[in-house]
């Protein structure tokens, strides 16, 4: 259903300005309305249009695409009203509006308060003791006000708002909740994990020898036993003969003859 107009200018009188009215009750029935064909339609600049737009923006009330003008080479920006956003936004602010009036109800069924007869102020009695009952502007005595009838008219307005609003509740649309199709979703690569490295244990082979017997050095090397040297022998002396040279001569002259 669409939304009422009174509610739809109540609600962006109050929260944006009165100025933004023309503009949200063109394009709240369009899709992509260029920024230059509002400020045509509406005969502003486009300053005012961006205005305007950047202040709604800040209640998250419209969406846009933009295009490249390829003769002057810069962006133009298309805008669409958020209907179901607005709808929304009007519901909680008349349940702050129900809020507000409630806490102001409180207040004045338990306080008391006085009236300067000429209207220029109102206050507690609290407040009114301290001014000595007297106006601090126009200087009259101040009067006790009569709260039925202010207390009547507050609960006019809030009974007034409360069905304005299960009227908003009674046709609000119904939010979707982003769901995710199967074709879709992306598969999140796991982390791969760094695999420890496998160590494996050399066992040692069995021998025959018992266990106490095998000894863990490393076994010596024998040095190869060389063959012992022969002393080189003496060259014995000739023997020499008894009696020297002389003896020697006289045996050949004896032999001679």
């Amino acid at each position: 259903m669409k939304l009422p107009d009174n509610h739809i200018e109540e609600l962006i009188k109050e929260l944006v300005g009165s100025d933004a009215i023309p503009l949200v009750m063109f394009i709240k029935d369009k899709h992509n309305i260029s920024e230059f064909k509002i400020a045509d339609k509406l005969q502003i600049t486009i300053n005012q249009v961006r205005n305007i737009i950047y202040r709604l923006g800040e209640y998250d009330l419209l969406s846009f695409t933009r295009k490249k003008d390829k003769e002057k080479g810069w962006y133009v920006y298309f805008w669409t009203l958020e209907n179901v956003k607005l709808h929304y936004a009007i519901i909680g602010h008349k349940q702050r509006k129900i809020e507000l009036l409630n806490n102001m109800l409180k207040e004045e069924r338990t306080d008391n308060f006085l009236l300067c007869p000429k209207g220029c102020l109102r206050v507690r009695s609290e407040e009114a003791l301290e001014l000595q009952f007297k106006c601090p502007e126009c200087d009259a005595v101040l009067k006790e006000e009569n709260k039925e009838k202010r207390i009547s008219f507050m609960e006019t307005q809030k009974k007034k708002i409360t069905e304005e609003l299960d009227e908003m509740l009674a046709i609000a649309p119904k939010v979707k909740e982003p769901t995710e199709d199967k074709e879709t979703v992306k598969k999140v690569p796991k982390k791969k994990v760094a695999k420890k490295p496998i160590t494996t244990k050399i066992k040692p082979k069995k021998t025959s020898l018992p266990r106490n017997k095998l000894s863990l050095k490393k076994p010596k090397l024998q040095k190869k036993k060389q063959a012992p040297q022969k002393k080189p022998q003496p060259i014995p002396n000739p023997p020499q003969e008894k009696g020297g040279i002389l003896r020697r001569v006289q045996k050949k002259l004896f032999n001679k003859h």
